[in-house]
C-alpha cells in the first residue's frame, strides 16, 4: 500500500492540488479516469465516489478543474510507458510472424527515427509564375532604393513625397 501512496503523491503537481478538501481523492480520480475503461476498478464513477467517501458531484467538479486534462495526459503517458516493453515485444513477434509492412514501418520509425520521404511535384508553369512575381517585387525594391539614393545627392524628390515628417518629440 505504501507504494500506491507514493505513486499517488507524485501524480499532479502540488500547485494543482491547492484548494482541494481531499487532494488524495483528486489524485486517485485522475489515475482512475486515465485508466482504460476495461481496467478501471471500480467500474463506475459512482462506485469510486462511494469507495473514496465523497459525492459523485465532486468527481464531476474535478473534471472541470484547471490542470485536470494535463494531469490525465501525464497519467496516460506514464501508463503507456510502463507497458511499452510488452507492446514492443508483441510488435516484434507480429513482424516476424506476418511481416506486415505497417508494423515494420512502425518499428523503423520508433527505433531508427525513420521518416517517409515526401516528394512534392511543382509544375514548371507554377515556378514561372512565382519567378515573375518575385521579379516584380524585387524590381520595385530596386526602384525604391534608387529613389533614396537620388534624394541623398539632391537630385531626386523626397521619399515620402513631401508628406509629413515623424518627430521623436512627445506631443
Amino acid at each position: 500500500m505504501k507504494k500506491q501512496e507514493q505513486k499517488l503523491q507524485k501524480t499532479p503537481k502540488k500547485s494543482s492540488l491547492r484548494g482541494l478538501h481531499k487532494p488524495e481523492a483528486y489524485i486517485r480520480f485522475v489515475q482512475w479516469f486515465a485508466s482504460p475503461e476495461p481496467l478501471r476498478i471500480p467500474r463506475t464513477r459512482q462506485e469510486l465516489a462511494k469507495e473514496m467517501r465523497i459525492g459523485a458531484d465532486s468527481l464531476t467538479e474535478y473534471t472541470k478543474r484547471e490542470g485536470f486534462e494535463d494531469a490525465v495526459m501525464a497519467e496516460w503517458k506514464k501508463w503507456g510507458f510502463e507497458k511499452t516493453s510488452n507492446v514492443l515485444a508483441k510488435l516484434y513477434q507480429s513482424i516476424i510472424e506476418k511481416g506486415a509492412s505497417a508494423e515494420i514501418k512502425l518499428w523503423l520509425q520508433f527505433f531508427l527515427e525513420w521518416q517517409e520521404k515526401i516528394t512534392a511535384k511543382i509544375e514548371s508553369e507554377d515556378i514561372k509564375k512565382l519567378t515573375e512575381e518575385i521579379s516584380k517585387i524585387t524590381e520595385s525594391w530596386k526602384k525604391d532604393d534608387d529613389t533614396r539614393d537620388h534624394e541623398s545627392d539632391g537630385s531626386g524628390t523626397p521619399a515620402d513625397g513631401g508628406g509629413q515628417t515623424i518627430s521623436s518629440e512627445p506631443l
